[in-house]
């Protein structure tokens, strides 16, 4: 029975973290980018300065709101006097952070030759033809990069988790990609994966004759941003050593008073991401004397994918 309480307990601070869920796609129509969740921590001394309201301009922020400057200001516990929050059940000043709108900025691609390989026939002597496996493989890097711009410094005590999905720009095999980072660092994330095929590529070649086996794909890099805002809730404990209309103690609404003061209730910031990824990948294999030559169509062609990959991002 204490395991399905605890588990209970658990469970709104699961759903709260912020998450991102990226889906790469050819086209800016494929592509998309998702949020959910919300950061809600007890305000900080940092972001008390962020909002401008440490103690002297909270002083002067509730002075122009109730019009007589107090004593004494406190936005969380514990305070004097028996801790005045808990006495009377007013709620801490707390900050919420969300992300509130997503945009795909934009997809740019190009073809990459990823690596080739020569194949040749020396077997001259007994004029056999030989048979070889063109198979090639290489090793790429799908990246990640996050940039910030800010509005004030926070205090988010939780990671922000990533779930990338190259969906339709999926060159095969594994897709779903996933990290966690701090909220306003800067990061740049790199995974390694094998490009190639899977199965045998097998060609015939005579005496002498060479052919050059290439992996070719198209790199594809997709532009996003994330918005977010961070909010105050809760009461500021206002104390009047002298009373105010009869009262000591005055619990003010955070908002209220950053409003009357003419202080922002909102800071905002910007993430933006960039994928990189690869997709429409192939071989190809061509005669080595008709390699570069116009209008001279491959030997074979032959899809490939990743073949193996690291689980995350490093």
């Amino acid at each position: 029975m204490m395991s399905k309480y605890l588990l209970l307990l658990f469970l709104p601070a699961i759903y709260a973290r912020i998450g991102i869920k990226i889906t790469t796609g050819e086209t800016e129509a494929d592509a998309s980018v998702e949020y959910t969740g919300e950061n809600v921590e007890i305000i900080s001394d940092m972001e008390r300065q962020t909002w401008r309201i440490g103690d002297e301009g909270l002083k002067k922020a509730c002075e122009k709101f109730a019009g007589s400057r107090p004593g004494d200001v406190y936005v969380r516990s514990p305070t004097p006097w028996n801790d005045v929050y808990r006495r009377f059940n007013w709620d801490q000043v707390k900050r919420t952070l969300k992300p509130v709108s997503s945009r795909v900025l934009g997809i740019h691609t190009k073809p990459v030759i990823v690596a080739s390989r020569t194949f040749k026939n020396n077997n001259h002597r007994t004029g056999a033809k030989v048979k070889y496996n063109a198979a090639i493989a290489h090793q790429i890097e799908e990246t990640i990069s996050n940039t910030w711009s800010v509005g004030g410094e926070l205090t988010v005590g939780q990671e922000i988790t990533y779930n990338v999905n190259l969906g339709a720009g999926s060159v095969g095999g594994t897709t779903s990609l996933s990290y966690a980072a701090n909220w306003g660092n800067d990061t740049s994330k790199a995974k390694a994966v094998t490009l190639g095929t899977t199965t045998s590529v097998e060609v015939e070649l005579n005496p002498g004759q060479a052919v050059v086996a290439t992996l070719t794909a198209t790199h594809g890099t997709l532009e996003m941003e994330v918005d977010y805002e961070a909010e105050l809730s809760g009461s500021v404990f206002a104390n009047y050593p002298s009373k105010l209309n009869g009262h000591y103690f005055w619990s003010f609404d955070v908002n209220a008073v950053l409003r009357a003061a003419g202080l922002p209730t909102h800071v905002k910031s910007t993430e933006k991401i960039s994928v990189g990824f690869y997709t429409s990948a192939t071989v190809e294999i061509n005669d080595k004397i008709m390699v570069n030559k116009p209008n001279v169509k491959p030997m074979k062609v032959v899809p490939a994918g990743i073949i193996s990959s690291r689980r995350h991002f490093m």
